[in-house]
């Protein structure tokens, strides 16, 4: 069952990311469950597998039971705390182009912005690779509090470098 106060929502190509991942190589990250079987990391792990029409999955339960507060902070921590960003040296000399953005990275995180007539430019010089270095903010609200928040979001939205994704569940 999912937990109730989970804070993270996948975006539309997230999700499309996941379901290919899923479909080429099975459920690779067991999702993590409290002694309840309440979702505490995974949760869109569990829509694709429910929306597939599996029925059973793995799952990893913590070693001991956890109070409310645990299962707050460890939600968190498995959906924030991805430690440490790409090597693009060693993603640029040992992957391919196409390979790189069928696993969901994009032409701008990989800074190919040159595109061809026939296609995305293939010729990876090393100083084309730049690291994507952002901090990420996770802002949630109610959807009826959107009116409240709008102006503060349309505001940080015309803040160059700044880039908003927005989704739903």
């Amino acid at each position: 069952k999912p937990y109730e106060f989970n804070p993270r929502n996948i975006t539309e190509k997230g999700l499309k990311d996941l379901k290919q991942s899923i479909e080429n190589f099975g459920l690779a990250e067991p999702i993590v469950i409290n002694t309840t079987n309440i979702i505490i990391g995974g949760h869109a792990r569990y829509f694709v597998l429910k929306e597939r029409g599996d029925k059973e999955c793995d799952c990893y339960m913590p070693s001991r039971k956890l109070n409310d507060k645990e299962v707050k902070e460890l939600n968190i921590r498995l959906n924030k705390n991805i430690a440490g960003i790409f090597d693009f040296d060693i993603l640029a000399n040992n992957f391919e182009l196409p390979d790189l953005l069928e696993c969901g990275f994009t032409e701008n995180e990989l800074g190919l912005l040159n595109k061809q007539s026939d296609g995305i430019n293939t010729e990876i010089k090393e100083e084309d690779i730049k690291a994507y270095n952002k901090a990420h903010v996770l802002i949630s609200y109610d959807p009826d509090k959107l009116s409240l928040v709008k102006n503060s979001i349309d505001v940080l939205f015309n803040i160059e470098g700044i880039e908003i994704e927005q989704s739903s569940n």
